[in-house]
């Protein structure tokens, strides 16, 4: 997440909290240094007047309201996030045959396709007959015998 200021704010402290309200449950700050909280670390480019937290290995529990801070006399600067973490799997594969529906096996070839209908890209496809890798790529072509 990028988090940007303006100028007047530079040295000031930065923050990731847990919440949307003044009273959020801090999870990493800094001062300017690269920092490491478990799962996050924030980064100020005071330059860019940015700084970028990033959380790993997000799960589905981590929904929820977050805010960037900043760090002022009287009350602090926030910027209200909400998170959305989708259990969701990364890619849905769908097989499909590209060859006609009445092809004969009678030494004709059958071709079967299987592509991601959503999820990220790139998505690398590897084929196996029992445990043998017979085809990389996303179509098989099957010759009959």
């Amino acid at each position: 997440v990028d988090c940007h200021y303006e100028a007047k704010y530079r040295s000031h402290t930065k923050y990731w909290c847990h919440g949307w309200t003044r009273h959020c449950r801090v999870l990493i700050e800094t001062n300017g240094e690269h920092r490491r909280s478990g799962r996050a670390s924030i980064t100020d480019n005071r330059t860019r007047r940015i700084f970028s937290v990033t959380v790993e290995d997000l799960r589905s529990g981590d929904t929820g309201w977050y805010s960037c801070g900043i760090a002022t006399p009287g009350l602090d600067q926030l910027f209200n996030v909400h998170l959305q973490v989708s259990d969701e799997p990364v890619s849905v594969p769908v097989l499909g045959f590209l060859s006609p529906a009445n092809v004969s096996c009678d030494g004709g070839t059958v071709t079967v396709l299987c592509k991601s209908e959503r999820g990220s890209l790139p998505i690398s496809y590897t084929w196996y007959e029992n445990t043998l890798n017979i085809s990389n790529g996303n179509n098989l072509d099957l010759r009959c015998q």
